[in-house]
């Protein structure tokens, strides 16, 4: 297995979202059994998927991020990028995020204080993201690592749920909503989109961000909700620290699926 960590520290979020376009394009390269001229995405609606819908592309390129060893190339081996990164205050709207009833303030009061508000093409609705809290989008290819994608959301929220539980948090999934909940609160949320068999965007975990500003959304089509951070139990680790945890258990849990389904 071919699996490389990236973090990119602080970043603009619509950076993040060229970045996995490039790495996506990286993959259809590597990977015989993906079409680069693939359209169609089916997008998983917490632990179902939904119709096809039209994929996207970004125009803008950007410089070569990362390489792979030249024997990691090989077609055979499955491969994946974990982008790891926290970005200034923005709110991203998912395919069924809407502006009039997703935000709980005027645009003006948006712009008064720098958050962007960006559509992207994953699931769910409403997220916020602001520094202090970590985001991870790995980049992969389902087809190759021999994932489903319901099952593929069920394995980042495991991961996460364990990484919390090593700090000491405690964590619980909800039928009636996608994400990991301690009894204080909403801590983790989850939100993928598929394109041409590869995986795009993923998960951001409150460490230690200023939840106030969640009052500013219907934070996934819920108004009011409780949230919580590892600052609620005297912790404030480094996110590259939290980043790098969870990168070696997503490594260990990906590679014993694939074998497992050798």
């Amino acid at each position: 297995m071919a699996i490389q960590s990236i973090w990119k520290g602080t970043i603009a979020y619509r950076e993040s979202l060229v970045l996995q376009q490039n790495l996506k394009k990286k993959l259809q390269g590597a990977c015989s059994n993906i079409s680069d001229s693939s359209k169609m995405v089916f997008i998983p609606n917490r632990y179902g998927i939904c119709e096809p819908r039209t994929s996207f592309t970004l125009g803008k390129k950007i410089t070569e991020i990362t390489k792979f060893k030249k024997d990691q190339y090989n077609k055979k081996v499955p491969k994946a990028f974990f982008i790891g990164f926290e970005c200034p205050s923005c709110i991203t709207l998912g395919l069924r995020g809407k502006e009039e009833t997703d935000l709980n303030r005027a645009s003006e009061e948006y712009k008064k204080k720098k958050i962007e508000i960006v559509p992207i093409k994953r699931g769910g609705q409403a997220t916020l993201h602001s520094p202090g809290q970590l985001v991870i989008y790995p980049v992969m290819s389902l087809l190759q690592w021999k994932i489903r994608p319901r099952d593929f959301l069920s394995i980042l929220e495991k991961i996460t749920q364990d990484i919390l539980e090593k700090y000491g948090i405690l964590t619980e999934k909800r039928e009636e909503a996608a994400g990991l909940f301690t009894k204080k609160g909403k801590i983790a949320f989850f939100g993928i989109h598929i394109s041409g068999g590869i995986s795009q965007h993923g998960l951001a975990i409150n460490v230690r961000n200023n939840l106030e500003l969640f009052n500013l959304i219907r934070s996934c089509g819920v108004s009011h909700r409780p949230h919580d951070s590892f600052q609620s139990y005297n912790l404030c680790p480094d996110l590259k620290e939290v980043f790098s945890l969870w990168c070696q258990t997503a490594k260990e849990v990906f590679s014993e699926h694939y074998t497992d389904r050798g």
